[in-house]
């Protein structure tokens, strides 16, 4: 699944500048298999406000794994990096972390 959307306004309503943002998703299950791969990408870019500029990126991949019917876990490395300026301040930073989720579901999960 992927997606773009471009706009003169950002989430909170504001119509100043061009605001961007591009993400997709891939997810792979073998048929009754527990475990499951993914991978996110994701970007984002504000640009033409007068008093900032930022891009950036951000990148997942990892597996999770259905333990019960009502439990799972998923593991995952994310990357991202955002550069830009604001009101003159220029700002480059990356992040690496590492992510476990447990997840449980009040309901039995679907086959």
């Amino acid at each position: 699944m992927a997606s773009y959307n471009r706009s003169a306004s950002d989430s909170y309503g504001e119509f100043i500048g061009t605001y961007s943002t591009l993400s997709g998703t891939w997810s792979w299950r073998r048929p009754g298999s527990r475990l499951g791969v993914f991978a996110n990408y994701g970007e984002q870019q504000i640009t033409n406000t007068g008093f900032e500029s930022f891009s950036g990126w951000e990148a997942a991949a990892g597996f999770n794994e259905r333990l019960t019917d009502n439990t799972g876990m998923s593991a995952q490395y994310i990357y991202s990096k955002t550069a830009g300026t604001y009101l003159g301040t220029v700002t480059d930073l990356s992040v690496q972390s590492v992510r476990l989720t447990m997840s449980w579901y009040p309901q039995v999960m679907q086959r």
